[in-house]
């Protein structure tokens, strides 16, 4: 199809010299459908209810013109012509499958579901399985639509749409070799097919065969060069991941793949993600504090130096000032002065996983032994971060 409307209008009216008369319903017809699929929805409907005062029991005039109305939005009007069009002859599929349609946009998904299957059992034609699919998806009964889906194959089993939309929805059930197999089959039958193609990459970038998932992004790269979900999977996610596998503990990758997990809705890929780039980065932020928190270390240089990165901490000076009133009273005081000189401005607050009475009370014990004379050792009590 050309889809060269005009022309088509052209002919028409030339073959009727441009008048139309009580024969030339065929003619006005075709027009009707001509102006619908052109976008003229309303032209194509005066068109069909003049064909239909001649012929006024016509049940093809009577659904293209249900099928005009709810294209307009007028769903109840559809469903009155359709129930009229049924009267005269309940085998049509066409007939529920409208009524089906009609309901799908209403968001009467009971009775769509009840017309798309009774339509069904009146043809072979997959296309009420299609929207029976759809209408599984609007209730969440993925199992649902699977099975529908599967039934469809057995109709049609060469049909890469059908496939292709398997195999999405067995990916999204955690089925990977069901899904890859569908996708592979849709692939064979059309190997320039887009979705197939991309949900493919996404499969085998997670299995982290990324230089595959790149070739099966570049097979369709030409037909939809502006797509935008392509380029985000090819430039995001692939080479996040690509970054991920050559630097693994580089936080800044694993936060921005699980940002662009949440946009692609896969919350656990972006719990995992994110949650791993949380502890990295406290384990390179703060990893000059966590060696220090068992006291029976003997390695007091290295406690010292440990601390040391951390110095502007008030919490990592007030751990080393308890730290070194057991060896180094002197430096405890200076560390111990500047702890409470850092807390008097009050721009550091306390980690919500650290308690203030805890700190309060180290705080209390190391001013009492710091004033006394001796160089007795109190008992640590160590704030972590």
């Amino acid at each position: 199809m050309h889809r060269a409307f005009s022309k088509c209008t052209d002919i028409i009216k030339k073959c009727t010299n441009g008048q139309f008369t009580l024969n030339d319903d065929y003619h006005l017809y075709c027009l009707s459908l001509i102006n619908r699929l052109g976008g003229c929805i309303q032209q194509s409907l005066d068109s069909l209810f003049k064909c239909l005062e001649h012929k006024n029991k016509s049940v093809d005039i009577m659904k293209q013109i249900a099928k005009s109305l709810y294209l307009q939005g007028h769903h109840n009007e559809a469903l009155e012509i359709y129930q009229d069009a049924l009267k005269l002859n309940q085998n049509d599929w066409e007939i529920p499958f409208g009524q089906g349609i009609c309901y799908f946009y209403m968001k009467k998904f009971e009775s769509a579901e009840k017309y798309f299957k009774k339509s069904s059992k009146l043809t072979k034609s997959i296309k009420p399985l299609k929207w029976l699919t759809k209408v599984h998806l609007e209730k969440s009964s993925i199992n649902s639509a699977i099975a529908t889906l599967k039934k469809a194959t057995s109709l049609v089993p060469e049909d890469p749409d059908i496939l292709s939309n398997l195999g999405s929805l067995y990916f999204q059930t955690n089925q990977e070799q069901l899904a890859f197999e569908c996708l592979s089959s849709a692939i064979i039958l059309k190997p320039d097919h887009f979705d197939a193609n991309q949900l493919a990459g996404v499969v085998i970038t997670l299995h982290k065969d990324y230089d595959v998932a790149l070739n099966k992004y570049r097979s369709i790269l030409k037909q939809s060069s502006e797509s935008s979900i392509l380029w985000n999977n090819i430039g995001s996610i692939t080479c996040f991941k690509r970054a991920s596998y050559l630097t693994p503990f580089d936080w800044r990758i694993s936060i921005n793949l699980g940002i662009i997990y949440m946009h692609t809705s896969q919350w656990l890929s972006a719990f995992q993600y994110i949650t791993t780039s949380i502890n990295l980065f406290n384990m390179i932020k703060q990893r000059s504090i966590h060696r220090s928190v068992i006291n029976d270390n003997d390695d007091k240089n290295n406690h010292k130096t440990t601390h040391d990165v951390g110095i502007k901490n008030p919490l990592v000076i007030l751990n080393c000032a308890n730290f070194l009133v057991k060896s180094n009273k002197k430096l405890a005081n200076q560390m111990f002065a500047k702890y409470k000189k850092l807390n008097l401005t009050g721009e550091f607050e306390l980690p919500y996983w650290v308690n203030k009475n805890d700190v309060d009370k180290l705080v209390n014990q190391l001013d009492t032994h710091l004033r006394q004379n001796t160089r007795e050792s109190t008992d640590s009590m160590q704030i972590s971060i």
